[in-house]
């Protein structure tokens, strides 16, 4: 704790090693689930609701409940796994205590509501 406490961990070349290639990761992470969200929908309300309400008119299925848990079922310990890293760097970042905890629950709570929106579009209203 005493090496993250002050600033070792900067000079130590494997540790940017592997916090920059992990970085790169993550990017394609992000990259990837960018285009596959942009090759099924697009920012429209509407798109989104007939992704998982199914569309008659592009002869698309509504989406079932087991391909939405097989998704979720991976969804949650990746970003459980991705936001731990995120935060924990944010642990050691300049700023008051209270803007970090601030920080981190928007960024968790955000993830569970980004999480939980498919399936409250099918289920509860199109308007989530």
């Amino acid at each position: 704790m005493k090496y993250m406490e002050t600033g070792g961990f900067q000079h130590n070349p494997l540790m940017r090693l592997t916090i920059g290639l992990t970085l790169t990761l993550l990017l394609g992470l992000w990259f990837t689930n960018f285009a596959i969200y942009f090759d099924r929908m697009d920012l429209s309300s509407s798109s989104v609701v007939s992704y998982y309400n199914g569309s008659e008119e592009d002869f698309r299925p509504p989406r079932s409940a087991a391909s939405m848990l097989e998704t979720t079922h991976m969804h949650l310990p990746m970003m459980g796994i991705v936001l731990l890293f995120l935060t924990h760097l944010l642990i050691f970042v300049p700023l008051g205590h209270g803007l970090k905890t601030g920080l981190i629950f928007a960024v968790f709570t955000g993830a569970m509501f980004t999480e939980s929106a498919g399936w409250l579009v099918p289920f509860v209203h199109p308007r989530f």
